[in-house]
């Protein structure tokens, strides 16, 4: 077995899934629908892998679970953007698909039915309810913000200080979320959407 260089990453996460706001899975419960079905972009803010810097460097998990989560069974699509030269590509897919170990080691071990990697143009915007992700023509994610029965917006956040992948999340609406791959497709609007920050530690 191939020994991993300690690394450390911290990356800005958008997420959106088909559960409603809020998500139950950041508390340990079921699924709102019975199925997890989400899409994750990452975008690195700063850090390096084994001396290679990938500050800026963006990667795209769409997924599908059929319980919750840590009831494993899940199949992926990992597509790192067209962008990143071969060194980085490499660097990338050993991080996201969990081979690097770190937090997404433990959590692509619940992805054990299969993930793909492709290589795509990726476009991810980090502002808060603002943020928007899209991948050619096969996803499309627009946050905005919630919205109270009065149509006032809410700030709504989750702590997390034992958080494996997080220690806080932002939840936000999706008013667009859309997915069109050769095996997974999803349209959910108006469903739970996050921001989060990653301060990871591997392997």
């Amino acid at each position: 077995m191939t020994e991993v260089e300690n690394w450390e990453l911290d990356v800005d996460m958008l997420t959106a899934c088909n559960c409603n706001y809020g998500c139950p899975c950041t508390f340990q419960a079921p699924p709102t629908y019975g199925t997890c079905e989400g899409v994750i972009g990452y975008q690195v803010k700063k850090g390096s892998f084994k001396g290679l810097n990938l500050e800026g460097q963006k990667w795209v998990l769409a997924v599908r679970w059929p319980g919750a989560i840590h009831e494993l069974n899940g199949v992926g699509v990992i597509l790192i953007d067209e962008g990143a030269n071969e060194e980085q590509k490499a660097a990338i897919e050993e991080i996201a698909t969990g081979k690097a170990g770190g937090p997404l080691g433990i959590f692509m071990s619940t992805v054990n039915k299969g993930v793909n990697v492709e290589t795509v143009k990726v476009d991810l915007h980090v502002d808060g309810k603002d943020s928007w992700l899209k991948v050619d023509e096969s996803i499309d994610v627009k946050f905005a913000p919630i919205r109270s029965v009065t149509g006032d917006e809410q700030r709504l956040s989750s702590l997390i200080p034992d958080g494996m992948l997080t220690k806080k999340e932002d939840f936000y609406s999706a008013d667009t979320f859309k997915v069109n791959l050769d095996d997974m497709e999803m349209d959910f609007p108006k469903r739970n959407a996050i921001y989060s920050l990653g301060e990871w530690k591997g392997p």
